[in-house]
Parts: C-alpha cells; structure tokens; sequence
C-alpha cells in the first residue's frame, strides 16, 4: 500500500514538474492580466509569425518580402480544481499575474490526509493535473509553430534572413497612429476596443491601467532580383501558415534562381 502511496505522489509530483517547466516556458507570451488571475477566466496568448510572403516586381526589380503579424488567441478557462479537492484544503493565493496555483504547496497539506482519503485525493488531483498539461500543452503548441515558418524561409533564403524577435515597445506606436488592424501588445485588442482621450492619442486598454501599444512591424526584404523574365509588373502573395503556400514559394524561388 505505501508503494502504491509513493508511486502515486511521484507521478502527481512529476505532472507538477513537468506542467510547471511547460509553462515557465510559455507565460511571457500572455496579454496582460491585472492584478491576480481570477479562477475561470480566459487564458489569451501572443506571438509573432510570418504569415504571407509578398511577390512585388516594379520594371525588372522584383523582390520578395514578409511581414511579421502578431497574433492573439483565447484559450478559454484553464482547468479549474475539482470541488471535491479544493473543499478539503484552501488553496493558497496565487502571486500576482500566475494563471495557476502553487500545486506543490497544495500536494504538501495533503501529508496531514490518512492513507485512505490521500488515495482518493491524489487520483483526482492527478486527473486534473492531466487536464492542465493538455492545456498548456495546447499553448506550447502554438507558441512554437512560427519556429518552423522561420526555419523554411531561412533555409529558403539564408540563415538569419528571417527572424522573430520579442516585441517591445520600439516596434509599437499608440493608437492614433496605427490602423484598426493593429494589435494593442498589452490587452490583444484592436484601437476601436479601447478608450480613447479626445485631449491626446493615448488609447488605454479598458479594465487595465496601461496605454495601448500597437505592434507596427516592418517589412521583411527575402531576396531582391533583377530579372527580365517576368514580363510587366507581379504582385502575388504565398500563405505561409499552409504547407501548399511553403511549397508554391519554394517552387517560384527556384524557378527563379534556375532562369532568372
């Protein structure tokens, strides 16, 4: 029985761990929470990615370029701890800006259950634990997808050609000087979904103390050419969030280092 006890508070302490570094990894890519997260709110996440690659030929220049977007998506709740679990111990308050609980704090007041109740404790706890692996692993999953963009257009173009870089807020503008399609660093929102001062052109994000700042990239240059062999003016875009749209820009590259 001890065995099955000590097996059973290795893998809830291993889920821990292993939901603990995925997520250590991830969390500086969240919007702006203010305050402390209230349980059963909405996880939303940022990034950077290439998302089209753009064919433009003026005369006999043509030059392929890209533009970082900045992207924000809504995970939804994260998985909330059974009321079974948490109506025999309090949870302790979470630190300012944590999604999750000090589930190692937790597992500690556990040591005070006898045998049989810790038995039921640990299975659930370790279920919900499962759960909240699939969802940061859900998270780690798409924080890692431009990687693999990046890597085909550096390899396509060169090393180094193509990178994505952390933004801060010399590659921001406030609101009155970007487009609605911009998107605000702080909360993921647009300028129209913000407040704005009729006296300035600050744009503050609704329900948190900060100034919105819209992620202005600039263009990428790829590979600029001289060539002759496309006739009259191009101006053709290749989506590179698709392994069709990877593998057309690959296919028109080469065809242009082959005859250009």
């Amino acid at each position: 029985k001890n065995r099955d006890l000590d097996y059973m508070m290795k893998s809830v302490r291993g889920l821990i761990d292993t939901n603990g570094e995925i997520w250590s990894a991830c969390k500086e890519h969240t919007c702006f929470v203010p305050g402390k997260f209230t349980p059963g709110s909405c996880v939303k996440m940022k990034r950077i990615c290439f998302k089209e690659a753009s064919v433009l030929k003026k005369s006999n220049q043509l030059t392929i370029s890209s533009q970082k977007t900045l992207y924000v998506h809504d995970f939804g709740t994260p998985p909330l701890i059974p009321p079974c679990l948490s109506s025999l111990f309090l949870l302790d308050p979470q630190s300012e800006g944590e999604v999750f609980p000090c589930y190692n704090a937790y597992l500690r007041k556990a040591g005070l259950l006898n045998d049989g109740v810790l038995v039921s404790f640990l299975t659930q706890l370790q279920e919900h634990l499962e759960d909240v692996q699939i969802f940061v692993g859900r998270i780690e999953t798409w924080l890692s997808e431009p990687a693999s963009t990046t890597q085909f257009l550096n390899e396509l173009f060169g090393s180094g050609v193509a990178l994505i870089e952390d933004v801060d807020a010399s590659m921001c503008k406030p609101g009155g000087k970007v487009s609605n399609g911009a998107t605000c660093i702080h909360c993921g929102k647009p300028p129209t979904s913000h407040i704005i001062q009729n006296w300035s052109d600050e744009y503050r994000c609704q329900g948190i103390n900060k100034i919105g700042l819209f992620y202005v990239p600039a263009p990428t240059t790829l590979l600029t050419s001289n060539t002759a062999l496309v006739r009259g003016q191009m101006d053709v875009t290749f989506d590179l969030c698709t392994d069709d749209g990877k593998e057309k820009l690959k296919t028109f590259v080469a065809f242009l280092k082959l005859y250009g």
